[in-house]
């Protein structure tokens, strides 16, 4: 029977067991001087009646805290509906189960708007904010970020590119989020937001995760506020969004209970697999940095002859853009490969791989379209004629192109058997599948009940791993696919914005969102606006030589680089060869734990504050420190070293006993610091 707290200052619930048959921990609840307070074990959730702040608190520390502004966009509780945002007011609060809990949220003219349920089950709060008002545009929470306290998480963050909605935000990427801000009124998979989830953590242990792939308004210290915004936006009649609130012992605790927890739409981990050792052994080399769409047969044969020439480790060649004639005919171009077949046999038999560049675009003039109309191959659109065209990079984003319905049998399958011709006729032996962000989907997309946009790009992963994808480039809840993820086409420059530092903070920010197996792109950058200068490649090269996967498409042997570059390659190619097998080891231990192969210095010292605040160092395992070098002509930099003692990797008799900073460490240009610890 429900029962007013307001009555009962006192309310002691029975332990009962939860869904799951996991007994739950005693909770009370109190109505105490203007607050609801409702504590379980060691966990607070105290709402404060008048103003509507709530405030998560374990073990006496404050862990979240809402915002507390009236009328506002980042109003602790909040419904935008005509383009107003409302702050609503608090009914009485509650309990209709064990451990369940209900208020109304109220507006003083139109009455009940929504309501607020709480529950508390294995550990995490859960808040659920249920809308009721007709053509609601948004509602959610907003937080007040604690100050001294450091966030991770979403995921890859470079500029937004949303193209249909015209909506662009450039954004640097941070691994502690507090370094910057970012905007994303539609957080799905787009050019620039590729691999994600809606998961943030913090420095206190905590986390807050939305499980659902519905279309989320996030905004993350936007002026330097201090507020992270996370509001749903209702595009497919969605009538509530649910946060899930997590205080463990630190963030390491955090980022495990999230791994072993079972969500509903967030797949079960750990992943239970893993991409092939092979690829972390040997690199894969492109043709695209280099010769862009300018390829033949013979381009790419001097291209894999000149790697062996040199004597530089290759797995894969994998043949980038204008190998098929047009768009979506999945078949050589016998203009530029004359003798596929001669072609592969002797990569093969050099003991070379080779993959193939495809996207899930089949442009209007492909001699395949008309049969992938014919098959129902192609996405629709509600109110459009079949198929809907959408547009991409290819086309200039003119709208020309049908986009693979990997939601339905008929696309997985008719886009499957291309994908089996060419297995089957020249012996391909993986594939780098392009695209695939919610972005490229027309605004409007038909869709069966129960299917929405952002799982597009989970289900495009979940069939290249099954049709020999090597890597894929975008992911929302594909954490438990054993397949490379790769990042976003990175620019040939020094910066967060997309260059060589956010392929560190990108890695970390990937992992701990549950990625493991991560793709760095090319070394040198894509080269699009600007050339690689010689120092720019050669501190890449050392970053990636200490990441588990390589991948060159710039050669170190290019002509306009002078011979230190290939000199400094090839060193840190032999250092590699030692790391090697932690890489793997690590990859092994990813397989059932989730961690991380690249880990921030907390994962492995959570007991030092000091980590927390860090971005660019990183551990191999619990292993290796590495502090690379990503700022242009810098020649000496800060080290911390934790706890233990390491030695130096390339200097067996510099042993250093941590904790320790090390100013003004120097790094030459030939020198990146790497420590193995040894105690």
């Amino acid at each position: 029977m429900n029962r007013l707290l307001s009555l009962l200052p006192l309310l002691i619930i029975v332990v009962g067991c939860s869904s799951r048959g996991v007994e739950m921990k005693r909770c009370d609840l109190r109505d105490s001087n203007g607050k609801y307070i409702i504590r379980c074990s060691e966990d607070e959730l105290v709402l404060d009646k008048l103003s509507g702040e709530f405030r998560f608190i374990r073990g006496g520390q404050e862990v979240w805290r809402s915002t507390n502004i009236g009328d506002d966009e980042f109003s602790q509780i909040c419904f935008r509906y005509s383009g107003r945002y409302v702050l609503p007011e608090l009914g009485t609060l509650v309990a209709i189960d064990d451990n369940v809990f209900e208020m109304d949220l109220l507006h003083k003219e139109w009455g009940t708007i929504g309501k607020l349920q709480i529950k508390w089950e294995e550990n995490i709060f859960y808040l659920k904010i249920v809308n009721l008002l007709e053509a609601t545009e948004r509602f959610g929470i907003s937080l007040k970020l604690i100050d001294n306290v450091f966030h991770y998480g979403i995921g890859e963050l470079t500029d937004e590119n949303d193209i249909w909605r015209k909506l662009y935000h450039p954004t640097e990427q941070h691994f502690v989020l507090d370094n910057g801000s970012f905007e994303r009124p539609y957080l799905q998979t787009d050019e620039g937001t590729d691999v994600i989830s809606p998961l943030v953590l913090n420095s206190k242990g905590g986390f807050v995760f939305i499980d659902s792939y519905s279309y989320l308004d996030i905004s993350f210290n936007r002026d330097k506020n201090r507020i992270l915004k996370i509001h749903i936006v209702p595009e497919y009649q969605e009538k509530s969004i649910e946060y899930a609130f997590y205080m463990g012992n630190n963030t390491a605790d955090a980022y495990n209970k999230w791994v072993n927890h079972r969500w509903r739409f967030r797949p079960d981990l750990p992943v239970n697999g893993r991409p092939s050792d092979e690829l972390i052994k040997r690199p894969i080399w492109t043709t695209w940095a280099l010769y862009k769409w300018n390829i033949n047969q013979d381009k790419v044969i001097d291209f894999v002859e000149s790697i062996l020439k040199n004597d530089l480790p290759i797995s894969y060649v994998e043949i980038d853009d204008r190998w098929t004639k047009k768009y979506g005919d999945l078949d050589f171009d016998r203009d530029r490969f004359w003798d596929v077949k001669g072609m592969i046999q002797r990569f093969h038999e050099y003991g070379i791989k080779v993959s193939l560049w495809v996207p899930p675009f089949v442009n209007q003039d492909a001699d395949s379209f008309e049969d992938g109309v014919l098959n129902r191959a192609f996405v629709a659109a509600n109110n459009s004629r079949y198929p809907a065209l959408v547009g991409w990079w290819n086309s200039a984003n003119i709208q020309n192109a049908g986009l693979i319905d990997f939601f339905s049998d008929n696309g997985w399958n008719w886009f499957g058997k291309k994908i089996d011709f060419l297995i089957n006729e020249y012996g391909i032996d993986g594939f780098k599948y392009d695209a695939g962000e919610a972005q490229f989907l027309p605004l409007k997309p038909r869709l069966k009940e129960g299917i929405l946009p952002n799982m597009y790009s989970d289900y495009y992963a979940r069939w290249g791993l099954k049709h020999r994808g090597v890597e894929m480039r975008s992911g929302y809840f594909a954490q438990n696919l054993p397949i490379l993820f790769r990042q976003f086409d990175k620019a040939s420059h020094w910066g967060f914005n997309n260059g060589l530092k956010a392929v560190m903070t990108q890695i970390l920010s990937m992992g701990i969102v549950g990625y493991p197996f991560v793709l760095p792109d090319m070394i040198g950058g894509n080269e699009y606006l600007n050339k690689a200068s010689e120092e720019l490649f050669i501190r890449w090269v050392e970053l990636n030589a200490f990441l588990p996967y390589m991948q060159f498409s710039i050669p170190p042997f290019r002509d306009d680089f002078t011979e230190n570059v290939m000199v400094i390659t090839k060193k840190y190619l032999s250092l590699r060869e030692k790391i090697i097998p932690v890489f793997i080891s690590a990859a092994i231990e990813a397989e059932s734990t989730q961690l991380p192969i690249i880990r921030p210095l907390f994962l492995v010292f959570p007991e030092d504050d000091r980590t927390y605040s860090i971005e660019d160092e990183f551990m191999i395992k619990d292993r290796y420190l590495v502090a690379p070098v990503i700022y242009e002509n810098a020649r000496a930099r800060d080290i911390y070293i934790p706890k233990g003692r390491y030695r130096n990797l390339e200097n067996n008799e510099e042993i250093i006993e941590g904790p320790v900073w090390l100013r003004d460490y120097p790094v030459p240009l030939d020198v990146i610091p790497v420590f193995e610890k040894i105690e």
